[in-house]
């Protein structure tokens, strides 16, 4: 027979061998919601009050985007309704980087990038010059870039997505957080302000933010991140020539931040 895991908002469905199986939180209703016949083993989430689609893609490790792409009638910006059941995909894996330098975050990819063809055309987020590029720098490494722009500078989306995150961070300040197809993410942080919101459907060079120092920054500039299944590679390896030479800083100098 097989288990069913219970958190403490929600309910969880187990369809397994033909058969809805129910699992009530504290306090809840007993049975299970009427849905239609789903695969064997399929995970079904029961909405309960004050969830939303952000909560539960993060609850199950998920995006949003896979999360819509499992349920046909919703879209990034749907309302959920109480006792809504909603099918649950399986979290993609954390794609391996390899082998790794001494050091190196598990999750930082210094190797360019080969991925088949499936990655998003990005385009530069904003004009303005590289002033800290990826890999080691002193006291660290950076998982993105940094370029540097005049305050209020509009930020643009760098791709075709889903806004998974506007929020503010300790380090990152005011950040905003893309889902792209494929299991890509672009990061966006140290605006002066978020000009999304989380559930936004965006697109290629779409304003999402002004150039900020917000969060641990010590100049006016973009942190920019581009990342897939949760490792983080060079933004210079998948974007297009910059419009105008790029001064880079050397790897040893200050940095703009601590990212």
């Amino acid at each position: 027979m097989s288990g069913v895991g219970r958190g403490p908002r929600g309910r969880l469905v187990l369809v397994a061998a033909g058969l809805l199986a129910a699992v009530a939180s504290p306090g809840g209703e007993a049975g299970a919601p009427s849905v239609s016949p789903s695969p064997p083993g399929q995970l079904i989430h029961v909405v309960a009050p004050g969830e939303s689609l952000t909560r539960i893609a993060r609850r199950y490790g998920v995006t949003i985007g896979a999360l819509v792409s499992a349920n046909p009638s919703l879209t990034p910006t749907s309302r959920l309704r109480v006792n809504q059941p909603l099918a649950i995909p399986a979290p993609s894996p954390v794609r391996s980087p390899g082998p790794a330098a001494p050091g190196l975050p598990f999750d930082l990819v210094l190797a360019i990038p080969d991925f088949d063809g499936q990655a998003p055309r990005f385009e530069w987020p904003l004009n303005g010059t590289v002033i800290s590029p990826f890999g080691r720098r002193r006291g660290g490494w950076h998982r993105g870039i940094d370029i540097r722009a005049d305050l209020g500078t509009p930020v643009f989306a760098a791709a075709a997505g889903i806004v998974a995150a506007s929020d503010v961070e300790p380090s990152y300040g005011n950040v905003v957080k893309i889902e792209h197809s494929h299991d890509f993410m672009t990061i966006y942080a140290h605006h002066l302000q978020n000009l999304v919101h989380v559930g936004d459907v965006v697109e290629t060079g779409q304003v999402i933010g002004q150039v900020g120092r917000t969060g641990r920054a010590t100049a006016y500039h973009l942190h920019f991140e581009i990342r897939y299944k949760g490792a983080v590679y060079d933004p210079l390896y998948l974007l297009p020539s910059p419009p105008r030479p790029t001064q880079v800083a050397e790897t040893e100098d200050e940095p703009a931040d601590d990212e």
